[in-house]
């Protein structure tokens, strides 16, 4: 091609009719018509392996923003309905059984974030009122959570690691190229932009150890694309026609119109208008078009998935369910250590200083099926159990003791 243009200014070619691209140190040499295609330049790369995030596939549907939102929003409305608890009169005049602390409130909100409840709904009013406002909360990002989360598993997403060239030198993890001795790495060296400037760094620097990154054959780009973590620079034309058959490239979305292909002819030519009408005529008339859909290559083998097709769910596609439930196992063990720990000590420091304090850290042997309550009266010898039995349900039995230590 260079050599075209080196026998051009002799005279020795009439016509050039090529890819040519119009540069302005081109037309220094020889005249063009105006550009009968239009072309960008964008990034190519191979498709991630969608199996590779698939771990944390549970968080996706949520952006981190909304979880943390929601994470405050779950302590705060806890906080609240302690307080709510702790100042509703309804207890004074009910009594203090159902009260709920903050431990218990937070349990609660959380059981109903995940549409469980907790074992005991708030028997004041004003608590009712704000646990209902929190259910509608979480029916709302419950419903929303498990739609995206059904579409991530069953809809797959072709999502480029990045779509743009500031995306791309923001990362560390791709390398990137670009076809050496052509119009592209003149076009880096000689930019003042500051993007394009730090592309054509990165090129030098990945040259250093791997001079395929300038490589002036596509094909040592492609098959580097399937060898490591690589990105390819070039005429979006060229991806086109290789991604018709290669279902598994894909483009960024930027796209930055920087190619003009026109007919080259000698400096100062008669037919450079000729030619250059012919090509309006051809353009308004839609011929060109109409050859570009007739030769162009079409996308044969790549077929998008149809809405109407099932996918079955993988076992990769729920390993972190599974991988979660390994880890509330542990976290439950290692909760249930620190009890351990917490109780001894806090037992043995009590029972050291006053022993009367420590009745909250004994163990109570209970009933369930015959023992609901137990009341002590006031005068400390006379304790009253509520029956719960079907068949006894207003039953009272008195007991009548001495002395009570433990309960």
């Amino acid at each position: 091609m260079y050599s075209t243009y080196e026998l051009n200014p002799k005279q020795e070619v009439d016509l050039m009719v090529a890819t040519t691209s119009v540069r302005p140190d081109r037309e220094m040499v020889m005249d063009f018509t105006i550009p009968f295609y239009y072309d960008t330049s964008t990034l190519l790369m191979k498709k991630p392996d969608p199996n590779e995030k698939k771990l944390f596939i549970l968080a996706k549907p949520l952006r981190w923003e909304v979880m943390v939102c929601t994470a405050v929003v779950l302590v705060v409305s806890a906080f609240f309905l302690c307080i709510t608890e702790q100042l509703s009169p309804y207890y004074k005049v009910h009594g203090t059984q159902g009260q709920q602390d903050f431990q218990h409130s937070f349990w609660y909100m959380f059981g109903a974030l995940l549409t469980q409840g907790g074992e005991s709904v708030p028997k004041s009013p004003s608590g009712r009122t704000l646990v209902s406002a929190f259910w509608l909360f979480s029916i709302v990002l419950v419903g929303t959570y498990s739609g995206n989360l059904i579409a991530f598993l069953t809809v797959p997403l072709d999502k480029p690691p990045f779509n743009s060239l500031d995306e791309m030198i923001a990362q560390s993890e791709y390398k990137w190229g670009t076809i050496g001795g052509t119009f592209f790495v003149t076009w880096f060296n000689s930019s003042t932009v500051d993007t394009l400037q730090a592309v054509w760094a990165g090129i030098k620097k990945f040259n250093e150890t791997d001079p395929e990154v300038l490589s002036p054959d596509p094909n040592v780009h492609i098959d580097k694309m399937y060898r490591e973590k690589y990105v390819y620079f070039g005429d979006k034309v060229y991806m086109d026609i290789r991604k018709s058959n290669q279902c598994d490239l894909m483009t960024a979305e930027e796209e930055i119109p920087n190619n003009f292909y026109a007919v080259g002819l000698p400096n100062n030519s008669l037919y450079t208008k000729t030619f250059s009408d012919q090509i309006i005529s051809l353009q308004e008339g839609g011929i060109l078009q109409t050859f570009k859909e007739k030769h162009w290559p079409k996308s044969i083998f790549c077929f998008a998935p149809s809405g109407l097709q099932s996918k079955s769910i993988s076992l990769i596609d729920l390993q972190a369910a599974f991988y979660l439930t390994g880890v509330g196992i542990i976290a439950g063990l290692l909760v249930l250590i620190i009890e351990f720990v917490f109780y001894y000590f806090a037992n043995k420091c009590c029972n050291n200083l006053n022993r009367d304090k420590c009745v909250h850290l004994r163990t109570v042997a209970t009933n369930p099926k015959i023992v609901d309550a137990c009341h002590q009266e006031n005068n400390g010898s006379e304790v009253l159990f509520e029956s719960s039995s079907t068949g006894r349900e207003n039953a009272f039995t008195k007991l009548k003791t001495n002395h009570i230590n433990e309960i």
